[in-house]
């Protein structure tokens, strides 16, 4: 009669070479995702300081345009300053027509 064959990983060596194998393999998985983790924390960090800066550009343009603004509205006021009272008080009545209705 023939001996059966023996199951695969019944042997102690080749046991013992498996657990080597996926230890290997665990260590090189964790290796990667280290990796891949920190590239993506600094993709993430250079990302959010561009649009920090951007941001900030904006917004120095955003006061600058408010700045002129304001300034030519003063200067209208200071040129028609009854017209400027007119339209203030035709403002306030709508307004307060609103906030009556509500």
């Amino acid at each position: 009669m023939v001996a059966p064959p023996a199951r695969p990983w019944t042997r102690p060596d080749q046991t013992l070479t498996l657990v080597r194998d996926l230890n290997g393999l665990k260590d090189t998985l964790a290796t990667f995702l280290s990796k891949a983790g920190n590239e993506a924390m600094r993709s993430a960090r250079d990302v959010s300081s561009g649009l920090a800066d951007q941001g900030a550009s904006m917004a120095a343009a955003a006061a600058e345009g408010g700045k002129s603004l304001t300034a030519e509205l003063e200067s209208m006021v200071r040129r028609n300053p009854l017209t400027s009272i007119a339209a203030a008080f035709v403002v306030g009545i709508i307004l307060g027509g609103r906030g009556r209705r509500h």
